[in-house]
């Protein structure tokens, strides 16, 4: 990382022009602006990343991070973005799983006046008491 500030007393170079040195799997290594990549820091033993969008391709790129190069990123000034995977994963699923016919019926059904309500319907004549 570099800078047109000084260190910061951790000795990362920190301020308004900090590029970064990343590596983006089509192009190789490419510079960015700190504030173009955001650090996902998930809530569970999943282990971070950091995301950018690549100055050259404009491919997302998605790379492993560790500890200590998440506490460089985010001290450098890089958007820390904290994650979880959604509470309904943890929900019971009954029934059988949907079929391209049930995608289909429903798409039908999309289509018509009252659909909503008709859905309400099947789906509290299916959901067990």
């Amino acid at each position: 990382m570099s800078s047109n500030e000084g260190a910061d007393g951790r000795g990362w170079e920190v301020g308004p022009m900090t590029t970064v040195r990343a590596q983006c799997s089509e192009c190789g290594d490419v510079r960015l602006q700190i504030e173009d990549l955001t650090v996902v820091v998930p809530d569970d033993d999943t282990p971070a990343s950091y995301r950018f969008r690549c100055p050259v391709c404009a491919d997302m790129v998605v790379r492993e991070a560790g500890t200590r190069i998440v506490e460089l990123l985010v001290g450098a000034g890089a958007v820390e973005e904290h994650w979880h995977w959604p509470a309904e994963l943890a929900e019971p699923h009954v029934g059988p799983p949907l079929t391209p016919d049930d995608l289909l019926d429903f798409h039908v059904l999309l289509g018509t006046a009252g659909w909503f309500d008709e859905v309400v319907a099947l789906v509290r004549h299916s959901t067990p008491e």
